[in-house]
């Protein structure tokens, strides 16, 4: 999932995965309508993953392996995740286990999606079916990822913040994940179906 664990090469690779990620996250912010709505906020995380997921999406779609489309959003979440454990002032050891974890759980909760996603392409599924479909395993993937994911950024970026706090935070984070979800999903699968035909 991590090839920057690989010294020979791995820090070039990185580097120019931080330096596009950096470069979209501005473009992101600048344009991102301002709300203090967590709905609007919400729909809004969900469309700008939309590039990355179609990215990913495509590299499946080349090679007919959902495993490889899993594999790239682990890249695009465990790659950031080693950089900000670094900028955080964590050594390399726990830099690396903590990208790894983040870019695993992402990885194995998006392989059944993955899969559903490129089911519903071969086989032309209307744009509604294949959204509903998706939605079924995307949904509960991603509020385990959001679960196992949180719990990893409390254990090594915030380890002295109450567990208390952690769990308080759940009700608003699996809100937001949901409705991150359906935008998100709603969006690249029906665009994917539509353009397919």
């Amino acid at each position: 999932i991590l090839p920057f664990t690989n010294p020979s090469g791995g820090r070039a690779q990185l580097d120019r995965y931080e330096r596009d990620g950096a470069a979209y996250r501005a473009r992101t912010e600048a344009a991102r309508p301002q709300s203090d709505s967590l709905v609007v906020q919400s729909a809004l995380q969900g469309v700008e993953s939309i590039p990355g997921s179609l990215a990913a999406l495509v590299v499946g779609a080349t090679t007919r392996s959902p495993g490889a489309a899993a594999s790239v959003m682990g890249l695009q979440t465990g790659a950031p995740a080693y950089r900000e454990a670094l900028r955080a002032g964590k050594d390399t050891p726990t830099a690396l286990r903590y990208g790894f974890e983040q870019g695993a759980i992402e990885a194995l909760t998006e392989r059944l999606p993955a899969g559903a996603w490129l089911d519903a392409l071969t086989k032309r599924t209307p744009a509604g079916q294949a959204i509903l479909r998706s939605l079924a395993t995307e949904l509960p993937g991603e509020q385990v990822a959001t679960v196992l994911q949180d719990f990893s950024t409390w254990a090594t970026m915030t380890p002295d913040r109450p567990f208390s706090e952690y769990l308080a935070e759940r009700p608003e984070a699996a809100l937001r994940t949901a409705i991150a979800t359906v935008t998100g999903t709603a969006a690249q699968v029906g665009a994917t179906q539509v353009t397919a035909k």
